[in-house]
Protein backbone atom coordinates (compact mmCIF):
# COMPACT_ATOMS: atom_id res chain seq x y z
CA UNK A 1 0.00 0.00 0.00
CA UNK A 2 1.34 3.40 -0.95
CA UNK A 3 1.66 6.10 1.67
CA UNK A 4 -0.05 9.44 1.09
CA UNK A 5 3.37 10.90 0.30
CA UNK A 6 4.05 8.34 -2.42
CA UNK A 7 0.53 8.82 -3.77
CA UNK A 8 1.22 12.55 -4.02
CA UNK A 9 4.21 11.86 -6.27
CA UNK A 10 2.13 9.56 -8.46
CA UNK A 11 -0.62 12.17 -8.73
CA UNK A 12 1.78 14.84 -9.98
CA UNK A 13 3.40 12.37 -12.37
CA UNK A 14 -0.02 11.53 -13.79
CA UNK A 15 -0.79 15.22 -14.33
CA UNK A 16 2.42 15.63 -16.35
CA UNK A 17 1.85 12.45 -18.35
CA UNK A 18 -1.73 13.42 -19.23
CA UNK A 19 -1.05 17.06 -20.13
CA UNK A 20 -2.06 17.85 -23.72
CA UNK A 21 -0.24 19.98 -26.25
CA UNK A 22 -2.54 22.97 -25.78
CA UNK A 23 -1.86 23.08 -22.06
CA UNK A 24 1.89 22.93 -22.67
CA UNK A 25 1.58 25.67 -25.31
CA UNK A 26 -0.05 27.95 -22.75
CA UNK A 27 2.66 27.04 -20.21
CA UNK A 28 5.43 27.71 -22.73
CA UNK A 29 4.14 31.22 -23.41
CA UNK A 30 6.31 32.31 -20.45
CA UNK A 31 10.02 32.79 -21.21
CA UNK A 32 12.31 30.86 -20.89
CA UNK A 33 9.87 27.92 -21.14
CA UNK A 34 9.29 28.80 -24.81
CA UNK A 35 12.74 27.40 -25.58
CA UNK A 36 11.54 23.83 -24.96
CA UNK A 37 10.02 22.00 -27.96
CA UNK A 38 7.79 19.79 -25.82
CA UNK A 39 6.84 18.93 -22.25
CA UNK A 40 9.02 15.81 -22.12
CA UNK A 41 12.18 17.82 -22.82
CA UNK A 42 11.32 20.32 -20.09
CA UNK A 43 10.43 17.56 -17.64
CA UNK A 44 13.68 15.68 -18.31
CA UNK A 45 15.75 18.79 -17.62
CA UNK A 46 13.90 19.49 -14.37
CA UNK A 47 14.46 15.95 -13.11
CA UNK A 48 18.14 15.98 -14.10
CA UNK A 49 18.87 18.78 -11.62
CA UNK A 50 22.39 19.51 -12.89
CA UNK A 51 23.53 22.06 -15.42
CA UNK A 52 23.44 25.85 -15.36
CA UNK A 53 21.95 26.86 -12.01
CA UNK A 54 21.07 30.35 -13.21
CA UNK A 55 19.14 28.91 -16.14
CA UNK A 56 17.41 26.44 -13.82
CA UNK A 57 16.44 29.36 -11.58
CA UNK A 58 14.88 31.18 -14.52
CA UNK A 59 12.91 28.07 -15.50
CA UNK A 60 11.66 27.48 -11.95
CA UNK A 61 10.79 31.16 -11.64
CA UNK A 62 8.74 30.97 -14.84
CA UNK A 63 6.91 27.91 -13.50
CA UNK A 64 6.12 29.78 -10.27
CA UNK A 65 4.56 32.53 -12.38
CA UNK A 66 2.55 29.99 -14.38
CA UNK A 67 1.38 28.30 -11.18
CA UNK A 68 -0.58 31.50 -10.48
CA UNK A 69 -2.55 31.32 -13.72
CA UNK A 70 -5.81 29.37 -13.73
CA UNK A 71 -5.17 27.76 -17.14
CA UNK A 72 -1.62 26.54 -16.35
CA UNK A 73 -1.73 26.19 -12.54
CA UNK A 74 -2.16 22.42 -12.37
CA UNK A 75 0.66 21.54 -14.76
CA UNK A 76 3.09 24.19 -13.49
CA UNK A 77 2.50 23.16 -9.87
CA UNK A 78 3.01 19.48 -10.70
CA UNK A 79 6.30 20.25 -12.47
CA UNK A 80 7.53 22.29 -9.50
CA UNK A 81 6.67 19.50 -7.06
CA UNK A 82 8.48 16.89 -9.14
CA UNK A 83 11.51 19.12 -9.78
CA UNK A 84 11.92 19.77 -6.04
CA UNK A 85 10.83 16.31 -4.89
CA UNK A 86 14.23 15.26 -3.39
CA UNK A 87 14.34 18.35 -1.19
CA UNK A 88 10.69 18.06 -0.18
CA UNK A 89 11.22 14.37 0.64
CA UNK A 90 13.91 15.51 3.05
CA UNK A 91 11.39 17.81 4.73
CA UNK A 92 8.91 14.93 5.03
CA UNK A 93 11.44 12.47 6.46
CA UNK A 94 12.74 14.94 9.01
CA UNK A 95 9.22 15.46 10.31
CA UNK A 96 8.77 11.70 10.65
CA UNK A 97 12.03 11.51 12.64
CA UNK A 98 10.35 13.83 15.09
CA UNK A 99 7.35 11.50 15.23
CA UNK A 100 5.01 13.85 13.42
CA UNK A 101 1.89 12.16 12.08
CA UNK A 102 2.62 11.12 8.45
CA UNK A 103 -0.77 12.22 7.09
CA UNK A 104 -0.57 15.51 8.99
CA UNK A 105 2.94 16.08 7.64
CA UNK A 106 1.80 15.49 4.05
CA UNK A 107 -1.07 17.93 4.47
CA UNK A 108 1.13 20.57 6.08
CA UNK A 109 3.87 20.32 3.43
CA UNK A 110 1.32 20.44 0.59
CA UNK A 111 -0.44 23.45 2.10
CA UNK A 112 2.70 25.44 2.91
CA UNK A 113 4.38 24.72 -0.43
CA UNK A 114 1.28 25.66 -2.42
CA UNK A 115 0.76 28.80 -0.33
CA UNK A 116 4.38 29.82 -0.91
CA UNK A 117 3.99 29.52 -4.68
CA UNK A 118 1.26 32.14 -4.51
CA UNK A 119 3.38 34.78 -2.77
CA UNK A 120 7.06 34.13 -3.50
CA UNK A 121 8.82 37.02 -5.24
CA UNK A 122 11.36 35.09 -7.31
CA UNK A 123 13.09 38.33 -8.29
CA UNK A 124 14.32 38.78 -4.74
CA UNK A 125 15.73 35.31 -3.98
CA UNK A 126 19.14 33.91 -4.85
CA UNK A 127 18.06 30.33 -5.58
CA UNK A 128 14.43 29.52 -6.25
CA UNK A 129 14.70 25.80 -5.43
CA UNK A 130 16.49 26.31 -2.12
CA UNK A 131 14.13 29.10 -1.10
CA UNK A 132 11.02 27.06 -1.84
CA UNK A 133 12.25 24.00 0.07
CA UNK A 134 13.71 25.86 3.05
CA UNK A 135 10.76 28.21 3.43
CA UNK A 136 8.34 25.29 3.21
CA UNK A 137 10.24 23.44 5.93
CA UNK A 138 10.33 26.47 8.23
CA UNK A 139 6.58 26.93 7.86
CA UNK A 140 5.88 23.22 8.39
CA UNK A 141 8.07 23.06 11.50
CA UNK A 142 6.29 26.08 12.95
CA UNK A 143 2.91 24.50 12.20
CA UNK A 144 3.57 20.98 13.49
CA UNK A 145 5.90 21.39 16.43
CA UNK A 146 4.64 21.46 19.99
CA UNK A 147 4.89 24.83 21.80
CA UNK A 148 7.94 23.73 23.80
CA UNK A 149 9.71 21.99 20.92
CA UNK A 150 12.95 23.46 19.58
CA UNK A 151 13.43 23.63 15.83
CA UNK A 152 15.42 20.40 15.23
CA UNK A 153 18.95 20.47 13.88
CA UNK A 154 19.64 16.77 14.37
CA UNK A 155 16.40 14.94 13.70
CA UNK A 156 18.15 11.97 12.10
CA UNK A 157 20.53 11.27 14.98
CA UNK A 158 18.59 12.05 18.17
CA UNK A 159 17.21 8.54 18.51
CA UNK A 160 20.65 6.93 18.18
CA UNK A 161 22.24 9.01 20.96
CA UNK A 162 21.56 8.62 24.67
CA UNK A 163 21.57 12.35 25.27
CA UNK A 164 19.02 15.03 26.01
CA UNK A 165 17.73 16.75 22.84
CA UNK A 166 18.41 20.15 24.41
CA UNK A 167 22.05 19.19 25.08
CA UNK A 168 22.47 17.89 21.55
CA UNK A 169 20.87 20.98 20.05
CA UNK A 170 23.33 23.16 21.98
CA UNK A 171 26.33 21.09 20.89
CA UNK A 172 25.24 21.23 17.25
CA UNK A 173 24.81 24.99 17.37
CA UNK A 174 28.33 25.34 18.80
CA UNK A 175 29.65 23.02 16.05
CA UNK A 176 27.86 25.02 13.37
CA UNK A 177 29.30 28.30 14.66
CA UNK A 178 32.80 26.82 14.55
CA UNK A 179 32.26 25.42 11.04
CA UNK A 180 30.83 28.72 9.82
CA UNK A 181 33.91 30.60 10.98
CA UNK A 182 36.11 28.09 9.14
CA UNK A 183 34.03 27.24 6.06
CA UNK A 184 31.60 30.11 5.59
CA UNK A 185 28.72 29.11 3.30
CA UNK A 186 29.78 25.43 3.26
CA UNK A 187 29.14 25.00 7.01
CA UNK A 188 25.53 23.88 6.51
CA UNK A 189 26.56 21.38 3.84
CA UNK A 190 29.19 19.74 6.08
CA UNK A 191 26.84 19.68 9.07
CA UNK A 192 24.02 18.14 7.02
CA UNK A 193 26.12 15.40 5.39
CA UNK A 194 28.78 14.62 8.01
CA UNK A 195 26.72 15.02 11.19
CA UNK A 196 23.07 14.61 10.26
CA UNK A 197 23.76 11.89 7.67
CA UNK A 198 21.75 13.64 4.96
CA UNK A 199 22.44 12.36 1.41
CA UNK A 200 24.44 14.68 -0.84
CA UNK A 201 21.52 14.94 -3.25
CA UNK A 202 19.07 16.12 -0.59
CA UNK A 203 21.55 18.59 0.87
CA UNK A 204 22.28 19.90 -2.63
CA UNK A 205 18.55 20.37 -3.35
CA UNK A 206 18.06 22.39 -0.17
CA UNK A 207 21.10 24.56 -0.81
CA UNK A 208 20.27 25.05 -4.49
CA UNK A 209 23.31 23.44 -6.13
CA UNK A 210 23.84 20.28 -8.16
CA UNK A 211 24.66 16.99 -6.42
CA UNK A 212 28.02 16.84 -8.21
CA UNK A 213 28.92 20.33 -7.04
CA UNK A 214 27.79 19.47 -3.51
CA UNK A 215 30.14 16.46 -3.37
CA UNK A 216 33.08 18.54 -4.59
CA UNK A 217 32.38 21.36 -2.12
CA UNK A 218 31.91 18.83 0.69
CA UNK A 219 35.23 17.13 -0.03
CA UNK A 220 37.09 20.46 -0.19
CA UNK A 221 35.43 21.62 3.02
CA UNK A 222 36.37 18.41 4.86
CA UNK A 223 39.97 18.84 3.71
CA UNK A 224 39.99 22.35 5.22
CA UNK A 225 38.56 20.99 8.49
CA UNK A 226 41.30 18.34 8.66
CA UNK A 227 44.03 20.87 7.87
CA UNK A 228 42.76 23.21 10.54
CA UNK A 229 42.57 20.37 13.06
CA UNK A 230 46.19 19.38 12.37
CA UNK A 231 47.36 22.99 12.74
CA UNK A 232 45.57 23.35 16.09
CA UNK A 233 46.86 20.01 17.31
CA UNK A 234 50.47 20.94 16.50
CA UNK A 235 50.19 24.45 17.94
Amino acid sequence: MHTRWESLYETFGEIVRNADERTFARLASEAPLAAFPDLQTLFALLLEGDGDLDERDRILGALVAQARRADTRELATALLWLALWPGLCGVYRRRLHWRACPDESVSAIAYEFTSLLAVLDVGHVRRVAATLVRSTERAVVATLRAPSEEVPLAASVLETLNVSPCVLEHELRVARQWLERLLGADADLVLAVAVLDEPHGEAAARIGISAVNARKRYQRALARVRENYVREAVA
